[in-house]
């Protein structure tokens, strides 16, 4: 038997796996429930190329609504930083702060609700 699998987008934070399950009763059996946290690694990667050449993004860190992306150019991270800081990417305003020396043109972007909490 080969699975079928449904992407689920703009759950509630809060959403658990007894709500997906509830949501799809009757629709026949699940296998598996995998509840990502904060936005998708495409979401991310798609969303920093309007900046520049993306050569790694990291959407799924220990922090919730937290990622890392890195650029292949300093100028495409400066740029990143000065157009897309503020911007919303799926309903949540970001704010992108420049990594530190271990990413070499990296930025971290984090929601303001994330930013609150810090």
């Amino acid at each position: 038997m080969s699975g079928c699998r449904v992407f689920i987008g703009r759950l509630n934070p809060a959403a658990r796996e007894k709500d997906v399950e509830r949501f799809f009763k009757g629709y026949g059996r699940i296998r598996d429930i995998d509840l990502k946290r904060g936005f998708g690694f495409v979401d991310l990667k798609d969303f920093m190329r309007q900046a520049g050449e993306v050569t790694f993004a990291d959407a799924h860190r220990p922090k919730l609504n937290e990622g890392v992306v890195e650029f292949a150019s300093y100028s495409d991270l400066k740029n990143a930083i000065e157009k897309l800081s503020g911007k919303e990417i799926n309903g949540r305003k970001i704010k992108l702060i420049e990594g530190s020396k271990r990413h070499r043109y990296g930025c971290l972007l984090s929601d303001d609700a994330a930013l609150r909490k810090h």
